[in-house]
């Protein structure tokens, strides 16, 4: 649930990047990341959870400082696509405040029907209900048409998904970069305007009236795609880093790295366990 800190003014989001393993979750993050580096307040974090293994779970975080003077914290997450993952993932949905699901074109039908059933069931473990949460969806690798590859149609994906959640949805190519900047600035609008609803409704005090609007624009001045912004926040460390994170420490550090990227350096650092296989 997204958390409204009123003395110190600021807001915190969470969303998270979700589907089937392999889809290009890790992939959109890392090239919006790549393409606005000077955009973000940390570097993209990207965790090996186990020894050896392959998938990710990857944080980024971005601070959108508002009109109206308030700070809106976005926290970033991917969500790790592999069943092996369980708890793992069950731990990146907690406290979730949108999804942004990535399909696999080039996938079986059935395995993005299972991986949003996945989620489904995730939330409804916690008591909540993917229909009731801002939710958009990236039909991804449509760049692999150019080499024939046979791929899932827009058209068929938004039916298998889609039919009676009537989400935006977008065709994409992570590897391209295509269409991977709406679905990212639409989830986190979607994310202001229900948080500013539930204020209206519950909360009359909280000054969030027009707080999505706020948000869409800086959105839309951040990231640009005509001309990506000059100033970098202070002291906002740019590029990617690695880790290897046993298993065993992993809700450890997805409490701990809620309250910033810092966190997670500083039990990487005392874990002494740099991935070799970092760039």
């Amino acid at each position: 649930m997204a958390f409204v800190n009123r003395k110190t003014r600021e807001i915190q989001l969470k969303i998270v990047y979700a589907g089937p393993a392999r889809a290009g979750k890790s992939a959109s993050l890392a090239w919006i990341h790549r393409r606005f580096p000077a955009a973000f307040s940390s570097r993209l974090v990207r965790v090996r959870a186990g020894e050896g293994r392959t998938v990710f779970f990857d944080f980024l975080a971005l601070v959108l400082p508002l009109p109206s003077g308030m700070r809106l914290h976005v926290r970033l997450y991917t969500l790790p696509g592999d069943e092996r993952f369980e708890e793992a993932a069950k731990l990146v949905l907690r406290g979730v405040d949108g999804i942004l699901f990535v399909a696999d074109a080039s996938a079986m039908r059935k395995t993005n029907i299972l991986a949003l059933r996945r989620i489904e069931s995730m939330l409804a473990a916690t008591g909540r209900n993917l229909q009731r949460l801002p939710l958009v969806f990236q039909f991804n690798k449509y760049d692999l048409l150019a080499s024939g590859s046979l791929l899932l149609p827009p058209a068929t994906l938004a039916a298998d998904l889609n039919r009676t959640l009537r989400r935006p949805c977008w065709a994409a190519s992570a590897a391209q970069g295509k269409n991977l900047l709406a679905p990212f600035c639409k989830i986190i609008t979607l994310c202001a305007a229900a948080l500013e609803e539930q204020a209206r409704r519950r909360i009359p005090d909280l000054p969030l009236e027009g707080f999505a609007a706020a948000v869409a624009e800086s959105l839309e001045e951040r990231f640009s795609e005509k001309s990506p912004p000059r100033r970098k926040p202070p002291r906002a460390p740019t590029g990617q880093a690695f880790y290897l994170i046993p298993i065993d420490r992993f809700e450890e550090l997805l409490a701990q790295v809620q309250s910033g990227v810092s966190a997670l350096e500083r039990i990487a650092a005392v874990l002494r366990r740099k991935d070799p296989r970092q760039p």
